[in-house]
């Protein structure tokens, strides 16, 4: 079975401190629930392209706006 897709929507450079931090959150809950994700970081410019809605994913949005395109279109 495969894991879980994570999407975390945000529209900071990888190396940002909030980008970081969100994504050490979820990996330090995935360790600790001994459940593994698959994390993806997905931009607010490719919404439309990028993001998947299988069954048991989830988005979380991260922090960082003013996004770029808030409205996915």
């Amino acid at each position: 079975m495969p894991a879980p897709v994570i999407t975390v929507l945000i529209d900071l450079p990888p190396e940002h401190g909030y980008h970081l931090a969100t994504l050490a959150a979820l990996e330090h809950a995935s360790r600790s629930l001994n459940m593994p994700v698959d994390i993806r970081s997905v931009s607010t410019h490719s919404i439309e392209s990028q993001l998947i809605a299988d069954p048991g994913a989830a988005v979380v949005v991260g922090p960082g706006s003013p996004y770029t395109n808030p409205e996915g279109r």
